[in-house]
Formats: C-alpha cells, structure tokens, sequence
C-alpha cells in the first residue's frame, strides 16, 4: 500500500465513515436536534451527542494516521476529514443556488448558508481538533529522551 494511502487516505475514510455514522444511527434512534431557529434558514441544527462523540472521532483518525509515520498537517486533515467534505459541499451548494435558484434572496442565502457552516462545518470542526489535539499531546515524545 503507498504511503499517502496508508498515512492520509485511509485514516482519513475511517474518521469520515465513523463521525457520519454516529450522525446516522443518532438520527435513525430518533434523537432530535437543538434548533435555535426552527424552520428559519438561519436557524441553527446542533446535535449535542454527536458533536460529544467527535472528540473521538478525530482522535482516532489522528491516531492512526501518526501510527502510520505521518506527520504534520496530514495528522490533522485526517482527523477533520469530516468536516473539511463537508465544507467543500457546502460551497457547491452556495455556487449551486445561485447558478439555479435566483428568485431566492441573495442575503437569505448567505444567512442560511452561514447557519449551515456553523451548524455542520464550524461547531464539528471545534469537537473533531479538541481530539485531535489531546491525540497530539498524548503521543508528544518527551523532552528527556
């Protein structure tokens, strides 16, 4: 297996399928969101558990990655994987809804689109480096060797 497979990708595709899965079976077990704002575009959607899961998430996909020899920022893409797809869906859709829906207004979008970048991008992003950084500062070799 190369490298850049076993060093990014890999760890990479488990943190995504782990911390979308979790999202998955907490929506299948019925478990509601907390809404700011419900069915308001600038609401925001926050799944408490789910975002109390990703701490781990990201540390085992840090984990795995520095287990791998990796170092520097493939450590860190690999364990916010999940949140970095899910910014770059976000910015097809922002384009998207331009391109195609223009009778929407254009600050309504953007307002929707900020919420949803908090909700789904931003809050995530915090809990996925929270483990990746107490990941980082477990496996830190000490001074004295």
């Amino acid at each position: 297996m190369q490298e850049r497979v076993k060093q990014f990708w890999l760890p990479s595709l488990v943190t995504l399928l782990a911390g979308w899965g979790i999202l998955a079976i907490l929506i299948w077990a019925g478990v509601q969101p907390f809404m700011t704002r419900p069915g308001q575009p600038e609401g925001l959607y926050v799944y408490w558990p789910w975002i109390a899961a990703l701490p781990f998430v990201g540390a085992i996909g840090a984990y795995m990655s520095r287990k791998a020899q990796s170092s520097g920022w493939k450590i860190y893409a690999a364990g916010a994987f999940p949140v970095i797809a899910m910014a770059i869906v976000f910015l097809l859709i922002l384009a998207w809804s331009f391109i195609v829906d223009r009778q929407v207004v254009p600050a309504l979008k953007l307002m929707g689109f900020a919420a949803g970048m908090v909700s789904w991008v931003v809050i995530p992003g915090l809990a996925l480096c929270v483990g990746i950084v107490v990941e980082s500062m477990r496996r830190r070799p000490s001074a004295s060797q």
